[in-house]
């Protein structure tokens, strides 16, 4: 049975742009199968014959390691990840009939990388100009998350900003929120909250939502996937770079539906 979702957590995702579960959604035996598969794409192992989109700092093993579109490399590793309970849980929050996830990233902080592996504050729609309509990201740690490893960190509400936000992409290193207070952006209150999920957890978040991820000062590799998702309410904009996606998501092994409601046939 699909896990039920209370009105509580569709409120607090409204409320405040994101929503976590602290529970995993793997066994133990998955979390590492998926965690070693990883780490094989990460040191060049690819079993398709096929690169990452990309690989920022590859070959630099001491800084950030961000691999876009892993699944490229390894035809079996989505079947690695419990995207039918994503999907469920998306759609209760989302009130979408389907979900559709269109990409993939893995994101490691090196052990002792210090601000060398820091993500800066942005909201995904930085990125995501190609996108109009609901599209959102589901996060999931591989290991467990403590202060001293940087997890993800959100501002609460942040997600109604929205365009007053400045912009700044998720490849920035800036931790400095005076960036977005200067343009008096923050409200006199205001909230940060990081995930100290454990590994295997899930949580969602808005594609407006301001967060970041500090240092990882632990002797352990720190390791998460974004998972980047949509509904049915969404489309490709034209006229703008979509990097091969109005392509790409028409092929449903690359860019699979994960839920998909028993009303509904189609994906418009």
């Amino acid at each position: 049975m699909p896990k039920e979702i209370s009105n509580q957590q569709k409120a607090f995702f409204q409320e405040n742009g994101y929503v976590y579960w602290e529970e995993s959604i793997f066994s133990d035996n998955d979390l590492e199968a998926l965690t070693s598969a990883l780490y094989a794409i990460f040191h060049g192992n690819y079993r398709t014959k096929i690169a990452p989109a990309r690989h920022f700092n590859q070959g630099e093993s001491e800084k950030l390691q961000k691999i876009d579109n892993f699944h490229f490399a390894d035809d079996q590793i989505l079947d690695r990840i419990p995207l039918k309970k994503i999907g469920e849980r998306a759609a209760q929050i989302m009130d979408a009939q389907m979900i559709q996830l269109w990409a993939t990233q893995l994101v490691i902080k090196p052990a002792m990388s210090g601000a060398l592996g820091n993500v800066g504050w942005h909201a995904d729609q930085h990125n995501w100009e190609l996108w109009d309509g609901n599209v959102f990201t589901a996060w999931i740690p591989l290991t467990d998350m403590v202060p001293q490893s940087g997890p993800i960190t959100h501002v609460d509400q942040s997600h109604l900003w929205q365009k007053a936000l400045p912009m700044e992409s998720a490849y920035s290193q800036n931790l400095d929120l005076s960036q977005f207070q200067d343009e008096n952006v923050f409200p006199e209150a205001w909230k940060q909250t990081p995930m100290l999920l454990r590994a295997g957890e899930l949580s969602l978040h808005h594609r407006w939502t301001l967060h970041c991820s500090g240092p990882n000062e632990t002797e352990k590799d720190r390791l998460a996937l974004a998972l980047n998702l949509r509904t049915e309410r969404s489309r490709l904009q034209n006229g703008v770079e979509d990097f091969g996606y109005h392509h790409l998501i028409q092929d449903l092994h690359l860019c699979p539906i994960i839920y998909r409601s028993e009303i509904v046939s189609e994906f418009h």
